[in-house]
């Protein structure tokens, strides 16, 4: 039995209003009055079925946000904290400011610019980048055009800068550089993203992709900071950046980057991995060096990458860190190894199951299922209760 125009607008606003409701709070009740209001004008032909979607997403988005105590646009409290930090009126207070700048930036780096993907020149560099015809002087002016954003939003604090000088201008380039990083480390073109997906379905560290021009153009404007920020910075934001960094030099495949920003995070640390060690270090080292054919460089990194699983912060794509390790110890030979890695580590086993679910995970339980087979036991749960016990 097919429902008539008005039920079925009343089942969109149910499913949408479902996801409000809490027995603890009505934030839900004008919300539905809201979505009414536009089931009205459909059931009317004001507005068309797609228009009508589009509206019960912004107001449900808009609760929710209300229900997180988000009643103000990210966006305009952002502005508001970078003219605050621009009046400063000495340099402490000015520094003080900078840092909560800074963190902020980095928290909030997805939403502060989540608007600029939809202007007419990030969608025309878009399209620059996966044409086929070589256009490097368009390509040149559209990046320039685009990375504007970033540095004229910031301009009142950096200008400020230039009065209380210190550490201020290291911290407002790393708030540009989460800012930029978060916006642009899925812009691969068409081999590049094709390249990622086959990592990540093949259990392969996956990383980050960028179009060369763009990242030469980030790294080329980081050269101009970046030793300055690594000497002067305290510890804390020097890690911060060396999450970035290593975010970056998967972004533009730059194994050299990768290696020393790796290097300059363990030195803070003395070597071991902490709850301030950025992610993607050294589990990013531990993909180059497999990439290049050294399983035992690539393992001793991997092998200090488990280490950071039972972090409370533990690595986002913990699935493949654990793939890797069992995958190089079996191929090195090391095949009870392999099993008992698996069996620490694995959801499926005595581990935890991490945030993101990847391909990995299955690859990992089958490599297990095959090992135990090969040295003679029924199945992976008593091969490793065997090996664990």
């Amino acid at each position: 039995m097919q429902s008539d125009p008005e039920s079925k607008a009343e089942l969109e606003i149910q499913n949408r209003i479902f996801s409000l409701r809490h027995p603890d709070d009505n934030l839900w009740k004008p919300a539905l009055e809201e979505m009414r209001e536009y089931k009205e004008k459909i059931l009317k032909n004001e507005i068309d079925h797609d228009a009508y979607i589009e509206e019960l997403h912004t107001i449900q988005q808009k609760w929710i946000y209300k229900q997180m105590g988000r009643d103000i646009d990210v966006n305009v409290l952002f502005d508001k904290q970078i003219e605050i930090t621009a009046n400063s009126v000495d340099r402490e207070i000015f520094e003080d400011q900078c840092e909560a700048l800074c963190l902020t930036s980095m928290i909030m780096a997805q939403y502060l610019f989540n608007s600029l993907v939809n202007t007419e020149d990030y969608q025309e560099l878009m399209t620059t980048i996966y044409s086929k015809e070589p256009q490097d002087d368009k390509k040149r002016e559209l990046i320039n055009k685009v990375f504007s954003n970033f540095h004229e939003r910031f301009d009142p604090v950096l200008k400020k800068t230039e009065e209380f000088k210190g550490i201020t201008k290291s911290l407002v380039n790393i708030s540009i550089l989460s800012s930029i990083v978060s916006v642009f480390q899925y812009s691969g073109n068409d081999e590049q993203n094709l390249r990622y997906r086959n990592r990540w379905d093949n259990g392969e560290y996956p990383g980050y992709t960028c179009e060369h021009s763009i990242y030469n153009h980030i790294i080329n404007w980081i050269n101009t900071w970046k030793e300055t920020a690594l000497n002067e910075l305290p510890s804390r934001f020097i890690q911060k950046l060396c999450g970035f960094l290593i975010m970056l030099s998967s972004m533009g495949d730059d194994y050299d980057l990768c290696k020393f920003t790796t290097e300059t995070s363990l030195r803070i640390s003395e070597g071991k991995i902490t709850e301030a060690t950025p992610q993607g270090i050294p589990s990013q080292l531990a993909a180059f060096y497999e990439e290049q054919g050294n399983l035992e460089e690539a393992l001793k990194y991997y092998n200090m990458s488990l280490d950071a699983i039972r972090l409370i912060n533990a690595p986002i794509w913990a699935d493949t860190i654990i793939y890797r390790v069992a995958l190089l110890n079996y191929q090195l030979g090391n095949k009870e190894k392999a099993l008992e890695i698996i069996g620490r580590y694995h959801p499926d086993f005595y581990g935890n199951a991490s945030v993101i679910s990847m391909p990995a995970r299955h690859l990992a339980k089958k490599l297990a299922d095959d090992i135990s087979i090969e040295l003679g036991y029924t199945n992976s749960k008593q091969a490793i209760d065997n090996i664990l016990k």
